[in-house]
């Protein structure tokens, strides 16, 4: 193997908590989410949240929930409207997601989200906060009650167990 291969190789196992020859990945930490009522958003009780480790972070990100990497087809539209843009989330948090789209709209409209998995389909409302024309938008979601909340924990669960899956070694 090249010198060059089993340095990434060697850097990617202890980023991820395994030593060289360790046959099991450790096992994954699994988030609760409890709202604080005074401020109605989730907080997490995870070991891995305290630590930082399982957080995506970027210099000057304001977010506080942590992002999961996802490819989601879906579909969006201004609020009220009924024709159908298809785009992608890119990633997804309790809190909003990245809309991949080449003509996002502007910000602060009013969208409505429409995800379809193989088992479910659901539709979160949620406000554009950043518009990237060719790119795509960063929305916020706006939950009605507390059903919308837990559908979007639901995926996130999903979605993050998939990824533990897929990062474990052959």
């Amino acid at each position: 193997m090249p010198q060059a291969s089993r340095k990434l190789i060697q850097s990617w196992l202890q980023k991820h908590g395994l030593k060289p020859g360790q046959t099991a990945p450790p096992e994954p930490v699994i988030e609760r989410f409890e709202l604080e009522p005074r401020l109605g958003r989730a907080k997490s009780s995870g070991r891995a949240s305290e630590k930082g480790s399982a957080r995506v972070s970027n210099a000057g990100d304001r977010r506080q929930d942590e992002r999961v990497p996802c490819q989601l087809g879906a579909t969006v539209h201004p609020a009220g409207a009924t024709t159908p843009n298809h785009c992608s989330l890119s990633d997804i948090s309790e809190g909003g997601c990245y809309v991949e789209m080449p003509s996002p709209l502007p910000g602060n409209a009013d969208v409505e989200i429409v995800v379809r998995t193989l088992d479910r389909k659901f539709k979160i409302r949620g406000e554009v906060l950043s518009s990237h024309p060719g790119f795509g938008m960063g929305v916020r979601f706006v939950f009605q009650d507390s059903a919308e909340r837990e559908e979007i924990l639901r995926v996130l669960a999903v979605l993050s167990a998939a990824r533990v899956r897929d990062e474990q070694p052959c």
